[in-house]
């Protein structure tokens, strides 16, 4: 149960691979972020979808639940980093510019903090974290693209798929080390010890959504992911192949525009993802069709 629990994370911010904004949160009962909370391990880096998209993703909330009612809603505002790790300049591809979730900086507001090209030390500071999309949830239901009130990203198609979150997340904030050591060298070998930066990847071979049936791909997609020693931690994909073109169209023909849906996975081994009922995920096709240069 515990693995499950782990891992669970990160295959879900995998449907949030197309310039996604996460536009509704359910948040923990009584509690009562510090300022910008950061939701850990949703990271995900995209390439190929749309020049204004592209980069790397990461999520803070922020909300006050300690004193309103237990059932009652507080406002949420759900902030969308991103940064430039990810791009395609002149036709090639930069690395995706994650934050070592856990490891490093574990502050929720990521303004002009910087993501690496590197997931272990030495890090890079080549891309900055900025705003790009803004939401703000006050009501509990799934309002998916009407719940953003700001979007920085430059795209005339806004983002290509809104993520609603029926269960909080992990979130985490200015984070106090009670532990004592005896140096930074120690604290440093502790954080690291490990294969912290194993990568690996998965291959997904068909995809299913509540109201289009099944796809099986004839191109399985490749999706590239790194492990921190005890969790996936981060996702890469590529748009620019056979199989990303193959995908997003398995999503226009499998969805209807902006509307809710459930969505299940298949990989190559026989893992199979299923996305919660609690959680809904709805596809901008205006994006998406831009994407594909329709």
């Amino acid at each position: 149960m515990r693995r499950g629990i782990a891992i669970f994370p990160c295959f879900l911010i995998l449907l949030c691979q197309l310039g996604c904004a996460i536009t509704d949160y359910e948040p923990w009962p009584g509690h009562k972020t510090q300022g910008d909370a950061k939701l850990l391990f949703d990271e995900i880096a995209v390439t190929g979808f749309d020049p204004n998209l592209d980069g790397t993703y990461a999520y803070s909330v922020n909300y006050d639940h300690s004193s309103i009612p237990i059932g009652a809603f507080p406002s949420i505002t759900i902030t969308s980093w991103h940064n430039n790790g990810g791009t395609i300049v002149n036709g090639v591809a930069s690395p995706p510019a994650f934050n070592p979730d856990g490891l490093a900086d574990r502050l929720g507001n990521l303004n002009n903090e910087f993501g690496s090209f590197f997931f272990v030390p030495p890090w890079t500071k080549d891309a900055k974290w900025g705003k790009f999309f803004v939401a703000v949830d006050t009501d509990g239901d799934c309002q998916f693209f009407d719940n953003v009130t700001q979007d920085f990203s430059g795209s005339p198609t806004g983002p290509g798929t809104a993520l609603c979150f029926g269960g909080a997340q992990e979130e985490t904030g200015d984070i106090v080390e009670l532990e004592s050591f005896k140096s930074l060298d120690q604290l440093v070998g502790r954080i690291f010890d490990g294969s912290l930066g194993n990568a690996f990847s998965l291959s997904l071979t068909s995809v299913a959504f509540a109201s289009g049936g099944e796809h099986k791909m004839i191109n399985p997609l490749s999706v590239a992911m790194k492990s921190t020693g005890m969790r996936p931690s981060t996702v890469a994909l590529d748009f620019r192949t056979s199989a990303g073109k193959e995908f997003l169209q398995s999503i226009l023909n499998g969805t209807v525009d902006r509307a809710p849906t459930s969505i299940s996975m298949s990989f190559s081994g026989g893992l199979r993802f299923n996305l919660p009922s609690t959680w809904k995920v709805a596809f901008n096709h205006a994006a998406i069709r831009r994407a594909l240069g329709q």
